[in-house]
C-alpha cells in the first residue's frame, strides 16, 4: 500500500495592489498551466522534503481558481510502500520553495530594499568613523601626544555624553531604514 500525503498550498494574494475580488495576475498563477509547470519543475524537491526517489514520486494535483484566491490541491505519494514521509520541515522545505517561486518578483523588490539600507548602514557607519578618527586626532594633537595610539592607550574610554551622541545617531539613522 503506497503513503498517501496529502499538501494544500495556499499562497496569500492579499496586500499587492490588487482590488478585492480581482483575479491576482502577478506573478500568472491564476490558471491550470502556471501551477503545472511549477510543480513539475519542482517535483524532485518536492520528492525529496517527502524522502522519496525521484524515480518512484508519484503525483496529482487539483487546480481551483477562487478568484483572488488561486491555489492547488496537491496529492504525492511513492511507488514503493515503505517510502515517504512528510515531517513538518518537509513541509516548510516545499511550501518555501514554492512559495519563493511564485513570488520571485515581489522578493527582489525586498532583496533592493535590502541592500539599500545595508548600504546606506555602510555609509552612515564609515561616515560615524573618520568623525571618531578626526576626533581621536584633534584629542591626539590637543594632548600634545605624538600618535593616536599613545592616546587611545592612554584613555580608553568614552564620555557619557559621546556615548549618549553615538546611541541617538544610530537609533535615528536605523528608525529612517526601518
Amino acid at each position: 500500500m503506497a503513503v498517501n500525503r496529502s499538501l494544500v498550498l495556499y499562497p496569500r494574494f492579499a496586500d499587492h495592489g490588487v482590488r478585492r475580488g480581482a483575479v491576482y495576475q502577478s506573478p500568472p498563477y491564476n490558471h491550470t498551466d502556471a501551477w503545472r509547470t511549477l510543480l513539475r519543475t519542482h517535483r524532485n524537491d518536492i520528492a525529496a522534503a517527502m524522502k522519496i526517489p525521484p524515480e518512484d514520486f508519484r503525483w496529482y494535483a487539483a487546480f481551483h481558481d477562487e478568484g483572488n484566491h488561486p491555489h492547488v490541491h496537491m496529492m504525492a505519494w511513492s511507488v514503493n510502500p515503505n517510502q515517504a514521509y512528510l515531517s513538518k520541515d518537509g513541509i516548510r522545505q516545499i511550501k518555501s520553495t514554492l512559495t519563493n517561486q511564485i513570488f520571485r518578483q515581489e522578493l527582489l523588490h525586498v532583496y533592493e530594499q535590502k541592500s539599500k539600507s545595508r548600504d546606506e548602514l555602510v555609509v552612515a557607519a564609515r561616515k560615524a568613523m573618520l568623525e571618531l578618527a578626526k576626533a581621536m586626532r584633534e584629542m591626539t594633537c590637543t594632548l600634545g601626544h605624538y600618535d593616536a595610539g599613545f592616546t587611545l592607550r592612554t584613555y580608553t574610554h568614552a564620555t557619557r555624553q559621546k556615548q549618549d551622541e553615538a546611541a541617538q545617531t544610530m537609533g535615528s539613522f536605523m528608525a529612517q531604514v526601518m
